[in-house]
């Protein structure tokens, strides 16, 4: 689901400054052969984060065996 999100936003037309389509295209095509896929974690019914939307990141990095997440996000929430 990572891997399809990066593609669908590379493919904004907000982007097209940064790179074109095929520029886009070409990145992601690029990621999915340097990296491990793992398949995607089960969905949870409750809560992790303070954002749903992240839980999923959450739960791919725990599934992935990451050690770190990085995020954006300025809000934390303690597991």
């Amino acid at each position: 689901m990572l891997i399809d999100e990066l593609s669908d936003v590379l493919a904004r037309p907000k982007f097209r400054r940064y790179l074109s389509v095929e520029e886009a295209h070409e990145f992601v095509d690029a990621i999915r052969e340097l990296v491990v896929i793992v398949d995607d974690p089960p969905e949870r019914d409750d809560p992790i984060t303070g954002d749903p939307d992240d839980d999923f990141l959450v739960l791919l990095a725990e599934a992935a065996g990451a050690g770190i997440l990085v995020s954006g996000e300025t809000r934390t929430s303690p597991r």
